[in-house]
């Protein structure tokens, strides 16, 4: 009888003559040596069975975790159900948050694919890890201080699936890895198509079937969808069998899906910026609109239900409740606000996406809660790295994000641990002075400074009584002070980044 999905503990390796299995190497403690709790029977407690709590947190915090990383594309904050949805169904993102933790305000640094991967794996910000295209490779010669490299020379198999979108890619620094994207219909050898993220899903499983036992591992399944097929007129190309999901449904549009709302960019986002040119691929009119966003919507639902099936698989090899589980994406998208499409810039809908975190280290005070801390895709290898019980390197500029759920009750918590309440937003002019221009901010959660460098133009948007960013506050004369000390703590969080 298979075991429920979540919540069953059961051990990674049996016991062998009552010796606990330790790596070659001597340092990963595949299970832990006995504990005060291993004759937990005769005080009543069935330690096999993991109805000891204080036991159980004991061997999690002996053991080093394994690492699920499902990594999806182009998807923003509130594309989930839990997040209220309107529309897209997530179910199974929507369970791992009720067991674990669901960051709201969770932004990347830098909001364009490449960039922000580059800045997952290093923890740091672009201004320091240098890469502005992809074919900027630099942060490679620094691979055994990113977190793959250094999981990987600490005993971890380490796998990565599906897209990577940068020139040149490590292939001799990974255990297993498969590589591809930009199509979301793929050739199959001998004939035939595959949809990207089915393969996703097939690679990822045939990566924990092949991972050797007495290893922790880790993997990066690194989806696709739901980034656009930039050369295909239709844009979104589900799987056939999701075309029936929200047939009959009618996509809200947002209240900045307008000319008015694309009249209130500064003047040199022209009709010739690329935003603008793939906002009249996919949104221009209601019909093109609403065909566009279902298949979106489907393509989120199809990665929903892959990453469903491969936790099924952590199930059936028992190493579930032994997994540090994460669903994040690279960046946001424009669908329409503002009269954009895509990412590039500082709105809310480019910089915030979804964070969803199962750390079997994780209270069971703090899981199904919903943090309101401004956290950063630069947390994350600290984070993994941290898990793993391994030194975090000082050029990582990102936090740990453990030490947001895993001492004692979250207020409390609060108060014993400072957090960040604002950040530093960069990104780059790519390609040409009009197609994407470069932009910056300082980020708070109720208000938010942009400065775009190469024209001098600044604005300021109150967050919280203008979340849509519709009213432009920089010239009113009230905001005098604020503007002053933003603009010069922008300047000084700049410095600090490099």
């Amino acid at each position: 009888k298979r075991p429920p999905l979540y919540g069953h503990e059961r051990l990674l390796q049996e016991k062998n003559d009552g010796i606990w299995k330790v790596s070659p190497e001597g340092t990963n403690i595949i299970n832990p040596p006995p504990t005060k709790y291993d004759n937990a029977n005769q005080h009543g407690h069935d330690r096999r069975r993991g109805n000891n709590d204080e036991y159980n947190n004991e061997r999690r915090q002996r053991r080093r975790l394994n690492i699920l990383l499902l990594y999806a594309d182009d998807w923003r904050h509130d594309t989930l159900g839990a997040a209220g949805h309107p529309v897209v169904k997530t179910p199974v993102f929507d369970r791992l948050g009720q067991e674990g933790m669901r960051f709201r305000h969770n932004c990347v640094t830098t909001s364009v694919c490449w960039i922000s991967r580059v800045s997952f794996v290093t923890g740091q910000y672009m201004s320091r890890h240098g890469t502005v295209y992809p074919k900027d490779g630099a942060f490679l010669k620094n691979w055994n201080e990113t977190f793959p490299g250094l999981l990987r020379s600490r005993g971890y198999h380490v796998g990565l699936v599906g897209k990577w979108h940068l020139n040149e890619f490590p292939k001799h620094e990974f255990d297993f890895s498969r590589m591809y994207y930009g199509e979301h219909y793929l050739k199959v050898r001998g004939g035939g198509h595959i949809h990207v993220t089915e393969k996703n899903e097939k690679d990822s499983i045939d990566f924990l079937r092949r991972r050797p036992r007495d290893k922790p591992f880790c993997l990066i399944a690194s989806f696709f969808a739901t980034h656009a097929e930039d050369m295909n007129p239709k844009q979104y190309l589900p799987q056939r069998e999701s075309m029936g999901l929200y047939k009959n449904v009618t996509v809200p549009q947002s209240r900045t899906h307008s000319d008015e709302a694309r009249n209130r960019l500064p003047p040199f986002i022209t009709e010739d910026n690329e935003g603008r040119i793939r906002y009249f691929k996919r949104h221009d009119t209601p019909k093109k609109h609403q065909i566009m966003m279902k298949n979106m919507y489907r393509m989120a639902t199809e990665v929903d239900t892959a990453s469903g099936r491969i936790l099924e698989e952590l199930k059936e090899q028992g190493v579930l409740d032994d997994t540090l589980i994460v669903f994040t994406t690279d960046n946001g998208l424009y669908s329409g606000e503002h009269g954009l499409a895509e990412k590039w810039y500082p709105h809310e809908e480019s910089i915030r996406v979804p964070l969803i975190i199962k750390d079997p280290r994780m209270p069971d005070t703090m899981r199904g809660r919903v943090n309101d801390d401004l956290t950063l895709n630069i947390d994350m290898a600290p984070t993994i790295l941290s898990a793993a019980g391994i030194q975090v390197p000082e050029r990582m500029q990102g936090r740990d994000l453990s030490e947001l759920y895993i001492h004692g009750d979250g207020d409390n918590n609060k108060q014993r641990i400072p957090w960040r309440t604002e950040f530093f937003y960069e990104h780059p002019q790519l390609y040409n002075a009009w197609s994407i221009q470069a932009s910056q901010a300082l980020v708070r959660k109720d208000v938010k400074y942009f400065l775009w460098p190469d024209y001098g133009v600044e604005q300021l948007f109150n967050i919280t009584s203008d979340p849509y960013e519709e009213k432009d506050l920089i010239k009113d004369p009230r905001h005098k002070k604020l503007i002053s000390e933003m603009r010069t703590r922008l300047l000084e969080l700049r410095d600090l980044v490099i």
